[in-house]
Parts: C-alpha cells; sequence; structure tokens
C-alpha cells in the first residue's frame, strides 16, 4: 500500500504559520517543520506501514508539484494537513 503523506505548500510568502501559531510577527522567512505529519509519519511506519512525506511549504513547492506527484506515485492514501 502506498501512502503519501503532505504538508501543503505556503499561501503567503512566509510560509504556513499553522504550527505553534505564529511567530508574533510574520515578517521572517522561516518555515516551521510540520511535526504532526513527521509524527504520523513515525508511527505509520513503526507499525509497517512505508509512506512518503514531502513538505512543499519547506520546499517552497507549488500546487503543481504536488500534482506531478499524486500522478507519478499513485498513492492508495493520502494524508495532508489544513488549518481553520
Amino acid at each position: 500500500m502506498k501512502i503519501l503523506i503532505i504538508e501543503p505548500p505556503a499561501v503567503s510568502k512566509y510560509g504556513n504559520q499553522r504550527i505553534f501559531g505564529g511567530n508574533g510577527s510574520n515578517k521572517s522567512d522561516f518555515r516551521k517543520p510540520p511535526l504532526d505529519l513527521m509524527m504520523i509519519s513515525g508511527y505509520l511506519r513503526k507499525e509497517g506501514f512505508d509512506n512518503i512525506l514531502i513538505d512543499l511549504n519547506a520546499s517552497r513547492k507549488n500546487i503543481n508539484y504536488a500534482r506531478d506527484v499524486l500522478k507519478r506515485e499513485a498513492p492508495h492514501i493520502v494524508f495532508f494537513s489544513t488549518s481553520t
């Protein structure tokens, strides 16, 4: 079974600020790691489910890159983060 885990691309030039809240100001070009997705990936591996984790925010990739990865990998399951 192929599992793909995706941190979405940034919606701001300063990156996604959903993890740990903002830094008080949104003026730094600093990308926080998607710790929640990293923990999910690690847990899945521990339980025997290999997976691919792609951080489009930190790698500064766009949604077209995500589309290409989805086509290439053809995963059975996709996990991704979101913020409300």
